[in-house]
């Protein structure tokens, strides 16, 4: 135990600098001046290390005015999350105590810490990447009087820590370049992140550079559990920023890019414009980064359960309330553009030369902005009024920030109905936006990727095959539809998402209630493959009974539904993991084969796990 306290000569001597009224001696034996203190670290729903790489506690106790008293560090006992501190300091006097623990091993390496000014300073590092001998601990306890009661303080953490997690880590090193080939690089700017703080007054040291961090090889990441099930761990960071109140959060600007190929290609690019990262919260970014482009999550959450619960996408603050309805916080809009420079109108684009023009809350002036702009903005929480297949997706694609706004009318669809280049790819991204669907026949060799992410519909009965989430239909004709869904919701319809074309088609932590057919994957096609991933998704009262004839799906109805049309044997992979199952209406809870009159199938090759209940029921055979 290393251990350096000031004499109760030294002290007494600071505090009559200090002006301390009292003459009784410090350290004296009157159990009246005896502060006892139990410190504790957040429990173990934390984060990445669960404050366990923890060995020291530093205490620095100062007087009203901001003199040092005493100042002491003792070792912190190996596995606990709890240790006591008795003090023996002026009775009745009041002070103010800073508490600090971290790991001994990160001194000098990361950060440096002065207990006997406070003061905590951070040298970004290569070091500190997946590293989390970093995790670190404070508070400042303010006016505390030494009544002689036990008092109990809680540390939490100076930094926020970014998680970036990914869930095809095993997927990517089979399909392209094996992991070890993987490398990424996180970009920060320098705004909004901290070089310093003084944990007893408050001031902060803006930090003078941007930050780099990078990973040279994929195939050593961290084993630890990812906060976001179903995604495993690229990248955690340690990153200093200044204390918030509420419910806000501090927001960076950072790209993550992932090359392949020892660097030589890169695999993807996230722009991660205006994230929140807050002091003792977690802000996590994942998605299937290594095999899908341009769709991610971000979210932050709380150190303790139950606290803040709030997700965040593409720089917009939403949460979904208790109706399922997505509600925007704070929106995403481009710069220089405010909610409220929007009221009254529908959205905002930016034109070729940057210059924002707003558009009417209509289908109609929806399309001519997306004639315009590959990336619209709508006016948070808005409602808009749309008539069927009018709003076009363009060649050029679209990206769409709902900022939590309800699309209305007939089938509130963005269509796929124009001529595209054939060969090309068309990418569809829409987030934050309620009562949204992609519907469309996509002719053609053309790829279209359609990434939906806190994305609602709700439909106005089991027979309503009018409203549904994605929609693509048709004949096989060559073309590719890759369907990436997270964090979606759908209510009381017929369809969720159908598609007779190949892809990978990727739904993740989407929540079905009172669907007929949740997910509906047919494929016509004997040409291509179709790679399917039903992650972390639940189904409530789905499916519905083969004797209620009345509703044309009563022969084909389950929640997930993947059927192979076309062939040839197992070109369909199905995984269903970490799904619930809960009151299903129909037979099965997953259909793997056509028995309707007439239609040809082929064999499904599908892997269920985790599942709740443990074993839901298959028909994948006569």
């Amino acid at each position: 135990m290393k251990r350096s306290i000031y004499s109760a000569m030294t002290l007494g001597a600071v505090l009559a600098l200090a002006s301390c009224a009292s003459d009784e001696p410090l350290g004296n034996n009157q159990n009246d001046g005896s502060l006892s203190f139990t410190v504790t670290l957040p429990g173990q729903n934390t984060r990445f290390a669960e404050g366990t790489t923890v060995d020291r506690l530093y205490y620095s106790v100062f007087d009203t005015e901001g003199h040092l008293v005493l100042q002491n560090n003792e070792d912190w006992p190996a596995g606990s999350l709890t240790t006591t501190v008795t003090l023996q300091l002026v009775a009745n006097q009041s002070y103010d105590i800073v508490f600090f623990a971290d790991n001994s091993e990160a001194e000098g390496k990361g950060y440096s810490y002065d207990a006997e000014t406070a003061q905590f300073s951070v040298t970004y590092g290569q070091d500190m990447v997946n590293n989390d001998i970093f995790d670190a601990f404070v508070k400042n306890e303010k006016g505390v009087v030494a009544d002689g009661n036990a008092k109990t303080v809680t540390l939490t953490r100076p930094f926020a820590q970014l998680n970036i997690g990914t869930n095809d880590l095993t997927e990517a090193a089979v399909a392209k370049y094996g992991l070890s080939n993987f490398s990424s690089t996180l970009q920060i700017a320098k705004e909004n992140v901290l070089s310093g703080i003084n944990f007893l007054d408050g001031t902060t040291t803006a930090q003078a550079a941007d930050l780099s961090f990078d990973i040279a090889d994929f195939s050593q990441l961290p084993t630890d559990e990812f906060p976001v099930s179903g995604y495993s761990y690229i990248e955690m960071n340690y990153l200093l920023v200044a204390p918030t109140e509420g419910e806000t959060a501090n927001l960076i600007n950072a790209t993550y890019t992932i090359n392949g190929k020892a660097g030589a290609s890169t695999v993807n690019t996230l722009n991660l414009a205006s994230t929140p990262v807050r002091q003792n919260y977690r802000t996590n970014i994942y998605g299937s980064l290594l095999t899908t482009q341009n769709a991610f999550t971000v979210t932050i959450d709380p150190d303790f359960e139950d606290e803040f619960n709030t997700e965040i996408v593409g720089g917009a603050i939403v949460k979904m309330d208790e109706n399922g309805n997505v509600v925007c916080l704070t929106p995403a809009l481009p710069k220089g553009v405010t909610a409220e420079d929007l009221q009254g109108k529908g959205g905002v684009a930016l034109d070729a030369e940057g210059n924002p023009f707003y558009f009417d809350a209509t289908g109609d002036a929806i399309n001519q902005a997306m004639k315009q702009c590959s990336e619209i903005y709508f006016t948070p929480n808005s409602t808009i009024t749309v008539r069927s297949h009018i709003m076009q997706i363009p060649q050029s694609g679209i990206t769409v920030h709902g900022n939590g706004a309800t699309i209305s009318g007939q089938e509130q669809d963005f269509s796929i109905q124009n001529t595209y280049i054939e060969g090309s790819t068309v990418n569809v991204n829409i987030n934050n936006l309620n009562g949204v669907k992609v519907w469309g026949s996509p002719t053609g060799k053309t790829t279209f990727n359609i990434n939906l992410t806190n994305c609602t519909m709700k439909g106005n009965g089991l027979a309503d095959g009018a409203h549904s989430l994605v929609m693509t239909r048709g004949n096989d004709n060559g073309a590719t539809v890759n369907i990436n869904l997270q964090g979606c919701y759908m209510e009381n319809g017929k369809d969720g998402i159908h598609s007779i074309y190949g892809g990978t088609m990727v739904f993740n932590n989407c929540t079905f209630k009172d669907v007929v057919v949740p997910i509906n994957i047919a494929k016509k096609s004997n040409q291509q493959t179709a790679h399917i991933s039903v992650t972390n998704c639940t189904f409530n009262t789905c499916g519905i009974s083969p004797t209620e004839t009345s509703n044309s799906a009563y022969n084909y109805a389950a929640p997930v539904r993947v059927v192979d049309n076309g062939g040839p044997a197992n070109s369909i992979t199905l995984l269903v993991d970490n799904c619930t199952f809960t009151d299903t209406q129909s037979e099965w809870d997953v259909l793997l084969m056509d028995y309707r009159d007439g239609k040809t199938w082929f064999p499904v090759k599908y892997t269920i796990s985790n599942c709740t209940p443990a074993n839901p029921t298959v028909k994948a055979t006569e």
